[in-house]
């Protein structure tokens, strides 16, 4: 996984996070009792709207619980530093940095969007999915969020997305860019438009420099993959 990643974005999986380990250790809390709470409470409070959209659906299918057997298998046996993280978590204070991580309750328009975007996403990547076992597959650069083609300026979140990567992939000099990552990103702020504001401009100016210092190192140093 860890190669796959260095080879699509051109940075290590290390340098995402702070701590990896504890991102892996949140990651097992989320999925082992979070999410089960999750769904848990939505079938209390829409256990009627769910029904209606899936006649089908009962407690005990619709929410989700890995047993611990399963879970074992997935993530294999927590350590012990997994764990103390994992307590933390559920008894962290009401004061910063910890309160950052206090689930906040979304109101009722939050929430309508975040099932259009789920089911949008759902929807797009299912789609994207079956083009898998044609025989003529290509695969597009589709925002699986909207299902338009990801251009600049059409997702703030894509535009941010973009404009991160490029910063980390500057600030280590592109030393793990290969050819297919700089066209895509070449591309991609090739149709930025004119800065609206003094903060986008600052972006822009970033932006053309990172490009220059991309465009600038000698294509034998690109890899071909």
């Amino acid at each position: 996984m860890k190669e796959h990643f260095l080879k699509t974005y051109g940075i290590h999986l290390e340098d995402i996070f702070k701590s990896l380990p504890s991102a892996i250790s949140v990651l097992r809390y989320s999925v082992k009792v979070i999410i089960p709470e999750l769904t848990k409470n939505a079938w209390k409070i829409n256990n009627s709207v769910i029904t209606k959209k899936n006649p089908l659906a009962t407690k005990d299918n619709y929410c989700y619980q890995m047993s611990k057997n399963n879970y074992r298998k997935e993530f294999t046996q927590p350590r012990v530093q997994s764990v103390f993280i994992s307590i933390i978590i559920k008894v962290q204070p009401k004061y910063k940095p910890l309160s950052q991580l206090n689930s906040k309750i979304p109101n009722p328009e939050v929430e309508e969007l975040f099932k259009t975007s789920f089911d949008a996403a759902l929807t797009h990547y299912s789609g994207t999915l079956n083009k898998l076992y044609s025989v003529d597959c290509e695969s597009n650069n589709v925002n699986l969020d909207t299902g338009k083609e990801t251009v600049i300026s059409e997702y703030v979140l894509v535009d941010q997305a973009y404009f991160v990567l490029l910063m980390r992939l500057e600030k280590n000099e592109f030393v793990h860019t290969n050819k297919r990552l700089k066209k895509n990103l070449v591309d991609y702020f090739d149709r930025h438009g004119a800065a609206e504001d003094k903060t986008q401009l600052r972006k822009n100016k970033m932006v053309a420099e990172a490009l220059a210092q991309l465009n600038s190192i000698a294509s034998i140093r690109l890899s071909s993959n």
